[in-house]
């Protein structure tokens, strides 16, 4: 019995051994694995660099057609407001003065001979499908009126 005892404690013992052997191997093979792995990073690191210059310049790129391309949706709005505003006016209104506002509003000065010419010419703003919201802010002047409108106007989108 005692025989057969230290035959399985041998037995157990040289499968834990050959266990042990397996996974110090395994550990070995892992190791060697990390480290040409490591070496591959670290020749690869100015690859990656550049890749990532390359990538910074081309998002910088991409920043500057974008704000050319709002350019040049842009470049006819003011022509196409002065137009818009030109077709409204009547030969008793000229404009004196021109203020662009925020979110697609402009604010006007204007002299006109009379009230009838002033309201006239917000009649013919209001019936202009370009523009809405017209509000006259000031009136001023005897002989020679001043007066100043704020507006929307729609342009593009």
């Amino acid at each position: 019995q005692l025989v057969l005892v230290s035959a399985l404690f041998c037995v157990y013992s040289m499968v834990l051994a050959g266990i042990w052997c397996y996974f110090a191997m395994q550990k070995r093979i892992l190791t060697a694995e990390v480290k040409e792995l490591d070496t591959k990073i670290a020749e690869l690191a100015p690859i990656i660099a550049e890749v990532q210059q390359i990538e910074a310049g081309n998002n910088e790129i991409k920043r500057r057609v974008g704000v050319i391309n709002g350019l040049i949706k842009g470049r006819f709005r003011w022509v196409t407001v002065m137009d818009e505003l030109s077709k409204a006016m009547t030969e008793d209104v000229w404009l004196g003065g021109f203020s662009p506002g925020a979110e697609k509003s402009i604010s006007i000065s204007c002299f006109a001979f009379s009230n009838y010419a002033v309201a006239n010419f917000m009649v013919g703003l209001m019936k202009n499908p370009f523009f809405a919201n017209i509000e006259i802010s000031s009136v001023s002047g005897e002989d020679i009126k001043n007066f100043t409108l704020t507006m929307n106007y729609f342009y593009g989108d």
